[in-house]
């Protein structure tokens, strides 16, 4: 299941349900530099000038968020990577998984200037890595990392 709350600013998480039988536990986390690699790709398909090309490896709701967003805020340059966390996998008491990953805390200036600070999700589904809240100039976060108050502001974003 997963769900984006708010509008620009929301939440998102992540659970995987096992098939039947006994449950097994989603992979491991992708390391830090797999997770930056993922991003460097999702920057090449924005900056190749489709936007929408990066939802065919995201997951959920990443054309329903791009269509419901101003495309000139669409960022010319790439994130500052300022931060990454891990999520281990978790089972449930259902026997079901909330799926782990890789967060990547970013910053940087979208399209029209405005400063933005994200997260991304990063984790291994079916063999590929994929993420959630894959337009990572919207200022969209992980619902498992901590949020107060909003976006926090770092001295090393522009």
């Amino acid at each position: 299941m997963m769900g984006v709350c708010g509008g620009a600013l929301g939440a998102v998480m992540v659970v995987v349900t096992a098939c039947a039988g006994a449950p097994t536990s989603p992979p491991p986390p992708p390391s830090e530099a797999a997770a930056i690699a993922y991003l460097h790709s999702i920057v090449a398909m924005v900056a190749a000038g489709d936007p929408f090309a990066i939802c065919g490896v995201g997951s959920g709701t990443c054309e329903q968020i791009l269509r419901n967003s101003n495309l000139a805020a669409v960022p010319a340059s790439a994130p500052l990577v300022i931060g990454s966390t891990v999520i281990e996998p978790t089972q449930l008491p259902d026997g079901t998984w909330k799926a782990g990953g890789r967060v990547l805390q970013l910053c940087g200036r979208d399209g029209l200037g405005a400063p933005y600070s994200s997260e991304i999700l990063v984790f291994e589904d079916q063999g590929r890595l994929i993420s959630t809240a894959t337009p990572y100039w919207l200022g969209l976060r992980i619902a498992e990392t901590p949020v107060v108050g909003g976006p926090r502001p770092n001295p090393s974003c522009p």
